[in-house]
């Protein structure tokens, strides 16, 4: 039975060097600013850092989300490319975006979050952005890909600039 493989990119957008403004061309080298989580069950090694294997069967399907450390708070991160950059046997499809924005709006969904005031915390349903790529597992082996990414101001929206970098999947038998 295929599983889902959830892939959290938290980026720590405060501490990163001024990112390009160029889609086309985005600013590399930010290892030391990402850092990539999923359950133990599927981390191979490098958890909690930009160079994370992991590790899946045939039919899997991978989501990868990211935020900023600071939940989007004040700076928002919305992944855009998805590139293979080698592979040693393994193989997988094409990812497609979910979420984003579609006809100049911010798709959302909606989310449980606590209301300020006192104990016990009350909630309520608010919207919030979202974004994620997804993907299946097709071949065993290993590959190397390249994630870009965009950042923007999130009170504001405007464009912060573009960054990239690149993690490994490891699929199994």
């Amino acid at each position: 039975m295929s599983e889902v493989i959830d892939v959290l990119i938290e980026m720590d957008l405060e501490s990163m060097p001024e990112l390009s403004q160029d889609k086309a061309n985005p600013t590399k080298g930010l290892n030391n600013f990402i850092f990539l989580r999923v359950k133990d069950a599927n981390g191979v090694t490098g958890q909690g850092g930009a160079e994370l294997r992991i590790k899946g069967e045939v039919g899997d399907n991978v989501r990868w989300r990211s935020t900023s450390l600071s939940g989007n708070f004040e700076k928002s991160v919305v992944l855009y490319n998805f590139a293979s950059q080698s592979s040693q046997g393994g193989e997988i499809s094409t990812p497609a975006l979910h979420g984003g924005v579609k006809n100049e709006k911010t798709l959302t969904t909606k989310i449980m979050t606590p209301e300020q005031g006192g104990l016990p915390l009350s909630t309520e349903l608010i919207a919030t952005p979202y974004n994620y790529m997804e993907s299946n597992l097709e071949a065993h082996g290993t590959i190397t890909y390249q994630f870009s990414f965009q950042v923007n101001d999130s009170g504001s929206g405007e464009l912060i600039g573009y960054g990239t970098w690149d993690p490994f999947i490891n699929i199994e038998d």
